[in-house]
């Protein structure tokens, strides 16, 4: 509620970009049937280009938070790079437009969106969706990169407000990879 006891229904969906994972597929259709349902929707990319621009809603604000140089077509965008573009861009949209809940996906994303409210320091509730097994994703990934990305699951994802698996083995590796209690984390097929 805001202080006017009227119901904030101003929502936001979080991801990297628009290039046509299913993650990304999932955060139009998402946006789209919030917005169908009455919300204020805010579909946020660090990449606002990709083939799914054309499906965004016309009821949906699509807000790209990175610099006009990240619009540019074929720039090559590194991962340490996105993660500073993402973080400074998300955390001034949470200052500025304070949604009532803002929704993430995907490990990077998941990190960025939880560490962006704590240095905005807004109410804003965050739910972060998990679709892949830890497990079986940091097997595939370099030994460095799999160290630090587990620490910060382990160490972060205990800040989101909500936990949403995309089945019950992935809610339970999250919760044995994570430390994070099974209870905590929602499993929606």
């Amino acid at each position: 509620m805001d202080t006017t006891g009227t119901e904030n229904r101003h929502l936001a969906l979080f991801t990297y970009g628009l290039a046509g994972s299913g993650a990304q597929w999932r955060m139009v259709n998402l946006a789209r049937a919030f917005a169908d349902r009455g919300y204020h929707v805010d579909l946020l990319v660090v990449r606002g280009r990709g083939p799914l621009v054309q499906e965004v809603s016309p009821s949906v604000r699509l807000v790209t938070l990175g610099p006009w140089w990240e619009r540019l077509p074929g720039l090559r965008h590194t991962q340490g790079r996105w993660w500073l573009t993402g973080l400074a861009g998300l955390t001034r949209y949470l200052r500025r437009e304070q949604p009532a809940g803002l929704l993430s996906t995907s490990y990077f994303s998941n990190v960025i969106a939880l560490w962006a409210r704590a240095l905005a320091e807004v109410p804003t509730r965050v739910v972060i969706r998990v679709s892949n097994h830890l497990s079986h994703s940091l097997t595939h990934t370099p030994s460095l990169s799999r160290r630090v990305q587990l620490f910060s699951a382990r160490r972060f994802y205990s800040w989101a407000d909500a936990i949403i698996a995309v089945s019950k083995g992935v809610a339970e590796d999250v919760a044995r990879m994570t430390g994070i209690a099974r209870a905590r984390i929602v499993a929606i097929n």
